[in-house]
């Protein structure tokens, strides 16, 4: 990732794919990579064994050829036949009961799926139900035992509730992000069950940080970076 540009320190990237998926065994495993952005986490998922990665990101459409040029070259280059890009939304992507997965990632990117509801999730009923047939979809997505991994950043923290822009995370839009409790209770009523619920550090403190810092009242002086981890039932 260092070497095409994806990235600047390996470090730092290989605790940010640890923060994300811990112990996660991608090995033979199938997996839908929901606004993957240039493929990280896609080229990570095939690194790692995955039989099949799908990435979702409808900005590397045709009007945006250097990327997907740059998407095509590092799957050549290396060799990762089992990456593909797909440059649609979620929404628009049709799956198919013979193409469901067995991890789903949502990095960054829940609440760019339908921003119009996301910024009314809390006081419009219908922006809700929305976002419960999203969830629903993603359910229906996954295999029976399945993992839907979802990683984005609180709505309120400290800064905000003291009515300050938050120095260390200036660009996040928070009026487009949510706590964790409404993603929980959105993907529960979904039919998924949650399997896991931990705070992001700062990639540069490493194994050292997370250990003193992965709290939620850091998360909340911090930036507020979660992790939910969901499971499909088998029943």
């Amino acid at each position: 990732m260092r070497d095409e540009g994806l990235c600047r320190n390996p470090t730092n990237m290989r605790f940010h794919m640890w923060q994300l998926f811990k112990s996660y065994n991608f090995t033979g495993r199938t997996v839908l990579d929901i606004g993957g952005g240039r493929g990280q986490l896609s080229f990570f998922a095939a690194s790692q064994n995955a039989s099949y990665v799908k990435c979702l990101e409808p900005s590397l459409d045709g009007s945006n050829s250097d990327c997907q040029e740059l998407f095509r070259r590092i799957t050549a280059k290396y060799k990762l036949d089992s990456v593909h890009l797909c440059p649609i939304t979620f929404q628009d992507y049709s799956i198919s009961r013979s193409e469901q997965f067995d991890c789903i990632i949502s990095n960054a990117s829940i609440n760019h799926l339908d921003e119009d509801a996301c910024a009314n999730l809390l006081i419009d009923s219908s922006a809700r139900e929305r976002f419960r047939g999203i969830a629903a979809s993603m359910r229906d997505a996954l295999n029976p035992g399945g993992q839907l991994v979802i990683a984005d950043c609180f709505r309120r923290n400290l800064w905000s509730d003291l009515g300050f822009r938050n120095p260390i995370a200036t660009s996040i839009e928070r009026h487009l992000h949510h706590q964790p409790s409404i993603w929980i209770s959105i993907f529960k009523e979904s039919g998924l069950r949650l399997t896991g619920l931990r705070y992001s550090t700062f990639n540069s403190f490493g194994k050292a940080g997370s250990l003193l810092m992965s709290n939620w009242l850091s998360a909340y002086c911090l930036t507020g970076d979660f992790v939910l981890t969901f499971e499909r039932p088998r029943d």
